[in-house]
């Protein structure tokens, strides 16, 4: 699959939310994107007739589709919206933060809803189930949807995306820290054997590049930390 990952900081969306159960999902939201797209007759912000359309134009809505966590078991709360740049929230809107953190992006090209539905399968059912490096870090994951074109064109080049909030899974993250304290452990060899015989007898002629230790005592410090953080972490 074509993704990367990538940090960002935390953001709001405003948009229009609306229960779903799993199982009608991928029949019903659709639909709610007609709806959505519907309340909007204009075809630039300085033509919109109220304050709904006017947010939709200036958060971008529909930029994002984003589900969450619903209350009850085989439910889930999908909202249609943009990213929240201030103002007034109209009424029968509303606004989620979402916080900062390590994001999982998959690209998907071709016409909608189709192309977007089978990059999000393949993300829960090939690609997350037993990934040995990542795991989900919140309830919540994004489509994204270009606005360099219309979707409902549905062309079959048009690029959307797949989000999911993603860490490090503890295994992974213990396995480098392990790598770590092994590079420290060369590390001290090297400063109490090498650098210290060096400085007392170097070879005739010869100095001992300055760089060299000092890209050795930074490569100390940093191990010495990640090694308390491995230190740290509770055992299972």
């Amino acid at each position: 699959m074509d993704y990367k990952i990538e940090k960002m900081d935390g953001f709001e969306l405003i948009g229009f939310i609306r229960e779903f159960q799993h199982e009608t999902s991928y029949g019903k939201i659709p639909k709610f994107w007609d709806e959505v797209m519907a309340l909007t007759s204009s075809s630039s912000r300085h033509e919109t007739q109220n304050e709904v359309e006017k947010a939709i134009f200036d958060h971008k809505i529909g930029e994002f589709g984003a589900c969450f966590q619903g209350f009850a078991e085989g439910r889930f709360f999908y909202m249609i919206g943009g990213i929240y740049k201030g103002g007034p929230v109209p009424l029968g809107m509303a606004t989620i933060h979402v916080p900062a953190a390590d994001w999982a992006k998959f690209r998907c090209v071709g016409p909608l809803p189709g192309a977007l539905q089978a990059v999000n399968t393949k993300v829960f059912s090939e690609w997350l189930p037993g990934n040995p490096d990542y795991e989900p870090s919140m309830p919540i994951n994004l489509e994204w949807y270009s606005m360099d074109c219309c979707p409902d064109s549905s062309p079959n080049d048009y690029e959307s995306g797949v989000w999911l909030p993603v860490r490090a899974k503890r295994s992974a993250l213990l396995g480098v820290l392990k790598a770590a304290r092994l590079c420290l452990a060369l590390c001290n060899f090297l400063e109490r054997k090498l650098i210290k015989n060096f400085h007392k007898n170097p070879p005739q002629g010869l100095k001992a590049p300055r760089g060299i230790f000092i890209k050795v005592f930074r490569s100390s410090l940093f191990l010495k930390k990640a090694c308390r953080v491995w230190d740290e972490v509770p055992r299972s």
